[in-house]
């Protein structure tokens, strides 16, 4: 049988932290190729290494960053309108799939 496994949250490609960072979301965006990470650290990175590649991919993001329509969804979807994003990265301790990492 099919469906969805509840405890696999990564299946949806939307992480539950910040790449860069490694914490949780603050004024999150999303690069042209689809890579979520705060405003911040990006252009932090963005300024320290001269350069516009995505952390993840490699991409030339040409500093194009989005408003995170899916990554707002599946945080209001997991903990509410008026959720946290620290409550949103708690999320992805309760679905046992961590990796230990800390």
């Amino acid at each position: 049988g099919g469906g969805k496994a509840v405890s696999s949250s990564e299946d949806d490609g939307i992480p539950f932290a910040c790449h860069l960072s490694r914490g949780p979301f603050e004024n999150p965006i999303v690069t042209t190729c689809g890579h979520y990470f705060n405003e911040k650290s990006m252009m932090d990175r963005i300024k320290t290494l001269g350069s516009t590649g995505c952390p993840i991919c490699q991409k030339d993001t040409h500093g194009v960053m989005n408003y995170p329509l899916k990554l707002v969804a599946k945080k209001r979807r997991l903990v509410g309108r008026d959720g946290t994003w620290e409550e949103y990265f708690e999320m992805s301790k309760v679905g046992g799939g961590g990796d230990g990492a800390s």
